[in-house]
């Protein structure tokens, strides 16, 4: 463990009133020692810090406000290679106290125009004053993922500054219910995992006797009913998004100016203060942004009865996928059909929405799925999100579903570091048992789909399921594909087209191919869905920006099939683990080349592997989505089934006549 380090701030007269007691004016008169409120930042740098100065923005914003008699604002710097703000180490935590003030860049960064340049606009119309006091420093460079250097910031921050109530926020990336919080890139990225940030916080309540009246993250992914648990006991409110977050993150100029000005408000008020600011500051800063966003004010005390409903939701399911392997497919298709999130085109962190699979689970345990809504009601006191996630409840819950190759590793990471109800860890073990069990891929009575004209004279093709598997299939599409007219047996994933039709008791799959497919600034593009609701769907499109590997996030309105690029989500972060807290706002100026699957040598299996098209330069009217016709040429097309075992089947590729506005 960490030696505690502290700074001596005991007031002179308090020293004085423990020798003279009768020096000190009557109680009534007496000056008030300890504040409203202390709210405690846990800013982890890291590559958020390092790549984009986004850490030194938030402090900027905090600065705009500053700690008063009744409010204190402590800061502990850690986790990243290097920091913009003069008087911050990277090679150490420091600890800080934030006041008014502009702050100043680094003394060997300021020759440098653009960071000049990016700093002086970041830090335009904040006052005059010192900014950040440094008030404890030689503390050593200590690790984000030991539960003692949160454990130690949160006892030194109440016993120095002590207060009626305290909020912490913990600030960086997130990895929701199986990696945690956080990547430290002073210590091989490692995180904090969900036990870790209980152990800190039990720590901390062990030695102080006081409870958090807040805790915060302002990262991706966290808002899960397992991090609520895990806090319940040490906490009173959780404030924590479901989706990923956008770079500008929360408001901390808005947020604490109004905890400044009402520090009698209550956690849940300050959270409520936090999650309309949140939802105003990205509309203003990051365009679409505001679109696809979540944020849940938790009351921690009442999410008991959310964890008793899922216990008994999923011991009611376990029994069924027990005993009956259709239960498995019902099941699954309610996860499929779920909200999930911190997707991307080819990684998955299986947070699926707690309230949305109840409500699809609904018809098979409808009993059990209604006490899972009606906990989530009672314990999220107040909750925001974008017209593109009309189904967020407040609460995820991972269910390892659509991460086959990582399922073994994220399992055993979650049975060993997410402190969880033991018939929770019991279903997921049983589930992924069943889900991810050894199995053969759905047959097809012929592997090649034929083509039919229907009466219209439209063309559609099918293929045809194994009576025996008829049962296992839990979804099927179709894709469309470019041949290379370079190289024979290979070509390029268009995307996934429409959801195909599937007649159960025949086994018949019927598709039409559209009339048209999407683009960006008149170029193709691959698409993969993520999340649908009834009014939108979600997609995202890889593609290189600026050289940099990234999806592009595409939100589409059902009724009109418009689409609006929201931003660009890089993923995980150098680790693979964390989702960034980032989308990157599209500029004129920019460079994008489209990224497609590439598909070579046995047609059965699509190899990880993309190739780009032609690169394209955005301009002054930014990146628009399109319906057009692609450059005429050889296409090919297949179907694609997925089974209850997440087994992907596909029927031979077949080449198409494919004119579009035919």
């Amino acid at each position: 463990m960490h030696p505690r380090h502290r700074v001596n701030r005991t007031p002179l007269f308090l020293f004085l009133f423990l020798v003279v007691p009768w020096v000190l004016v009557p109680a009534a008169a007496a000056v008030q020692t300890t504040a409203d409120w202390t709210v405690m930042v846990f800013m982890n740098g890291s590559d958020l810090e390092s790549n984009g100065m986004a850490a030194t923005a938030d402090l900027l914003e905090m600065m705009r406000v500053g700690s008063t008699d009744r409010v204190n604002v402590v800061v502990e710097t850690l986790g990243t290679s290097q920091w913009y703000l003069d008087g911050i180490d990277a090679n150490e935590n420091q600890r800080f106290v934030v006041h008014r003030g502009t702050g100043e860049l680094r003394r060997d960064l300021r020759g440098d125009r653009e960071t000049r340049e990016s700093f002086a606009d970041l830090a335009e119309g904040n006052p005059r004053g010192p900014g950040l006091e440094l008030v404890a420093d030689g503390l050593g460079s200590r690790a984000l993922a030991d539960p003692e250097t949160l454990a130690d910031f949160i006892v030194w921050s109440m016993e120095d500054y002590p207060a009626e109530r305290y909020a912490l926020i913990l600030w960086n990336h997130g990895a929701g219910s199986v990696i945690g919080f956080g990547a430290d890139e002073q210590h091989e990225y490692a995180s904090l995992s969900i036990a870790g940030i209980q152990q800190a916080l039990e720590t901390a309540h062990a030695e102080t006797g006081t409870a958090l009246e807040f805790v915060g993250f302002d990262a991706c992914l966290m808002a899960t009913v397992e991090v609520a648990h895990a806090l319940s006991p040490f906490a009173r409110y959780m404030v924590a998004s479901q989706e990923i977050e956008p770079g500008n993150g929360w408001d901390y100029a808005s947020s604490l100016g109004a905890l400044v000005a009402d520090p009698q408000m209550t956690g849940a008020e300050f959270g409520r203060i936090v999650a309309d600011s949140y939802a105003r500051h990205s509309r203003q800063n990051d365009d679409g942004f505001a679109d696809i966003i979540t944020l849940s004010v938790i009351d921690l005390a009442r999410t008991d009865r959310v964890v008793e409903a899922l216990d008994a939701f999923v011991e009611a399911a376990g029994a069924e996928i027990t005993a009956d392997p259709q239960s498995l497919r019902e099941f699954s298709q309610a996860i499929r059909r779920s909200e999930s999130y911190g997707n991307g085109s080819d990684e998955s962190f299986d947070m699926v929405d707690l309230g949305d699979l109840a409500a699809e689970a609904a018809d098979a345990y409808g009993r059990e799925a209604e006490a899972v809504r009606a906990g989530l009601t009672e314990a999220i006191v107040y909750s925001i999100s974008g017209r593109g996630k009309a189904d967020a409840s407040g609460l995820s819950v991972w269910l390892p579903y659509r991460d086959r190759e990582g399922v073994e590793e994220n399992l055993a990471q979650y049975l060993q570091a997410t402190p969880f109800t033991p018939a929770y860890r019991e279903f997921v073990e049983t589930y992924a048992r069943h889900v991810f069990a050894p199995s053969q891929p759905v047959r097809l009575l012929s592997a090649e789909p034929e083509m039919h004209v229907d009466e219209e004279g439209d063309e559609y093709y099918t293929v045809t399921v194994a009576r025996q598997d008829r049962d296992r299939v839990l979804a099927v599409d179709s894709v469309l594909a470019y041949a290379d007219p370079d190289h024979e047996d290979e070509f390029i994933i268009l995307g996934i087209v429409n959801e195909a039709l599937y007649d159960e008791e025949t086994g018949e799959i019927v598709q039409y191919l559209p009339d048209e497919l999407p683009v960006l600034n008149g170029s193709p593009i691959s698409f993969f869905e993520q999340n649908a609701s009834d009014t939108t769907v979600e997609w995202t499109v890889p593609v290189l920006l600026n050289g940099e590997d990234v999806d592009l996030v595409v939100l589409l309105d059902l009724e009109t099939w418009e689409g609006d690029v929201i931003g660009a989500w890089p993923g995980t972060a150098e680790d693979g683990e964390v989702a960034v807290k980032d989308l990157i706002r599209i500029r004129p100026g920019d460079r994008i080349s489209p990224l497609f699957p590439w598909v070579g040598g046995d047609e059965d299996e699509v190899e990880d592997t993309y190739v780009h098209w032609d690169e394209f330069v955005v301009g002054e009217d930014g990146l628009t989505f399109g319906w057009d016709s692609a450059p005429e040429g050889e296409y090919m097309f297949a179907f694609v089934l997925t089974d209850i075992h997440q087994l992907e089947t596909y029927s031979d590729f077949i080449s198409v006549e494919y004119s579009y506005g035919r």
